[in-house]
């Protein structure tokens, strides 16, 4: 491979052949498998660029980017990945300066815990639509499949089945393949799409996304795949079959997704105390 390029005069390395370097170094860490995925689209955006040219506006930019797809935690988890890289280009020699050193991490709680209403659901699909077909399909199949944003930009044409409304996915967060079944509106959607071969959609358009998300207070596209999870768990769907379809595990839908709504808890209350009742009234009449 060749380490160095020529610009200006001067030789130079890119992030993506400084990430081939420090992969070398850090697969012995039992974690790499997952720091190695927290990577993915931090080379996407900035992979070609120099790695003396990166800067902490380049950075911050990129978790701009990132949050309009995933929580703040994850987010987070990203950027320390990208962190301990910098890091490591320091102590080699190849930067001066890390430009994750005048960053701060997001924090804040987890955002996979709100939920749309109905209300919000239409302002949503409304602003979508008027952002065009491309930003419509995305906000549809997030919301009518669950699919993750990673997932859905990853597509490929040949995992489109149109005759049985399946999208098969190879590539997904966990490393397992599974198949999505599709909506008539999100199979209606893709069709209406330009065919670019091998991505369905090689380019998201950021800007008119974050119109989209902007469009209502406090949401990002995840929280359509928490909407997902909500309304199958509602419509009492069992916990594993949801866990298949969302692409995780059981433990994960209880632990983050699972948050019933104050109608459910009410009942469940409700049932409970007049199960209480009823078995005092039974009593009652047993003895009398």
């Amino acid at each position: 491979m060749t380490i160095c390029r020529f610009l200006r005069g001067c030789y130079f390395v890119t992030v993506l052949e400084f990430f081939a370097l420090y992969a070398e170094f850090a697969v012995v860490r039992p974690s790499w498998s997952r720091e190695r995925y927290a990577f993915r689209y931090f080379l996407e955006v900035l992979g070609s660029c120099p790695l003396e040219g990166i800067t902490a506006r380049h950075v911050d930019s990129w978790r701009s980017a990132r949050r309009l797809a995933v929580a703040d935690q994850s987010v987070d988890r990203e950027f320390n990945a990208v962190c301990s890289m910098f890091r490591k280009a320091v102590e080699w020699g190849y930067i001066e300066v890390s430009p994750c050193d005048r960053l701060h991490r997001l924090g804040g709680s987890n955002p996979r815990f709100r939920t749309l209403s109905k209300e919000e659901i239409e302002v949503v699909m409304k602003s979508a639509r008027r952002a065009g077909p491309v930003v419509y399909w995305i906000v549809r199949t997030l919301h009518d499949t669950g699919m993750r944003p990673s997932e859905l930009r990853s597509l490929l044409w040949s995992q489109v089945d149109f005759t049985e409304s399946v999208f098969s996915l190879s590539r997904t967060k966990t490393g397992r393949g599974r198949k999505i079944y599709c909506s008539p509106a999100v199979i209606a959607a893709t069709a209406a799409l330009p065919r670019f071969e091998p991505l369905v959609c090689p380019t998201w358009p950021i800007r008119s996304l974050v119109s989209v998300c902007r469009s209502i207070r406090n949401f990002k596209l995840y929280d359509l795949r928490k909407n997902f999870i909500t309304r199958a768990l509602e419509q009492g769907a069992d916990v594993s079959i949801v866990a298949r379809a969302a692409g995780c595990s059981p433990q994960t839908i209880l632990k983050f997704y699972a948050s019933p709504p104050d109608h459910a808890l009410r009942a469940c209350f409700l049932r409970a105390s007049l199960y209480e009742r009823s078995g005092v009234q039974l009593k009652l009449i047993h003895d009398g």
